[in-house]
């Protein structure tokens, strides 16, 4: 598979503002099926109330999974919302990851957003399963957010964090190591704390 000579470690599917696609549909799972083989992630980019529904054939199919943006709950509902609290319920896996990245896209500016939702997910997935990323350009939102300011929501997060909050954004992940991105970000955080 080219995708795979190319060094690829996973695809992914940016469905916003798409038809839900089934992912049972023979199409679908005979993909999957190849993405797996060839050991390989499916990165999934959804509001959280489709995300489960997702999330569910994408494992029946042997893939792991990585979701974007926290799950990408209503920003009027965050936490709260009935589609990030089900992804919570898919930790238990052992098989998904969630970036804690692009909060702006999930919440109302000056919200505790971020911070409920990274203890939220430490404690369904753990440190091990989840990862920070900076999500430049911030596409959409170049008018709201920048650099400057993704790293200030890190240093508010690490600021007030627990041992095992700081764990969960220095922990290297088996997608981001082998581009050294994981080094790249470990640099990032000595600068921070």
């Amino acid at each position: 598979m080219r995708l795979v000579r190319s060094s690829a470690t996973g695809i992914r599917l940016n469905l916003i503002g798409r038809p839900l696609p089934d992912l049972r549909s023979s199409v679908w799972t005979t993909f999957g099926r190849r993405l797996a083989l060839f050991g390989l992630h499916v990165d999934l980019h959804r509001h959280a109330c489709d995300v489960p529904a997702l999330i569910e054939p994408l494992l029946d199919q042997g893939l792991p999974v990585v979701v974007d943006h926290f799950g990408r709950p209503a920003p009027d509902k965050g936490t709260s919302d009935l589609g990030f609290n089900e992804l919570l319920a898919f930790g238990a896996s052992g098989r998904v990851w969630v970036k804690i990245s692009g909060a702006y896209r999930c919440a109302e500016p000056g919200t505790s957003f971020f911070r409920e939702a990274t203890e939220q997910l430490l404690r369904a997935y753990g440190p091990s399963r989840l990862m920070w990323g900076i999500e430049w350009p911030h596409t959409q939102f170049e008018h709201t957010t920048d650099f400057a300011r993704a790293v200030s929501v890190l240093q508010d997060i690490v600021g007030s964090t627990s041992t095992k909050r700081l764990a969960a954004l220095r922990q290297r992940t088996p997608f981001l190591a082998p581009y050294g991105v994981a080094t790249q970000v470990g640099r990032l955080l000595r600068y921070v704390t």
